[in-house]
């Protein structure tokens, strides 16, 4: 549902929050995640979206870097209506899982509840600034 046709039989990749933040705060950028990650569409779900929508609205330094990413960096991703509702996390994992997509996450408990649904995982790691690849999707 709202799954665009011509992305199937594409590798998907669904940026979360976490690693937007991180291109927020210039730790990655949306090239290192393309090196890493070639032949995947990077794409970023309507919930994700929202979710930003809703952080950008308050005040201070994650609110400004949320603005940001809505202006500079979600235009030159791929938008995708899941039609999903509810946490963020749920709505990533749960369309992962429906459409065999990738999820690129810095979170923990994302990665470890999405690699144990099977669901390929590119988890950031901040220390040695660079992704670990998990999954059939990403061999």
């Amino acid at each position: 549902m709202g799954y665009s046709e011509n992305l199937k039989n594409r590798c998907i990749a669904i940026l979360d929050t976490s690693i937007l933040m991180l291109i927020a705060e210039g730790k990655l950028s949306l090239e290192d995640i393309e090196t890493a990650l070639p032949h995947c569409i990077l794409a970023v779900l309507d919930v994700v979206i929202f979710e930003l929508q809703k952080l950008s609205s308050e005040k201070g330094l994650k609110a400004r870097r949320a603005e940001w990413i809505l202006s500079n960096i979600v235009p030159r991703l791929r938008l995708i209506r899941s039609g999903i509702e509810g946490n963020v996390d749920d709505a990533l994992l749960q369309f992962a899982t429906a459409q065999r997509c990738v999820i690129i996450t810095s979170d923990r408990g994302l990665k470890n509840r999405a690699v144990k649904r099977g669901i390929s995982v590119a988890f950031f790691r901040e220390s040695k600034r660079g992704f670990e690849l998990i999954g059939s999707e990403l061999v």
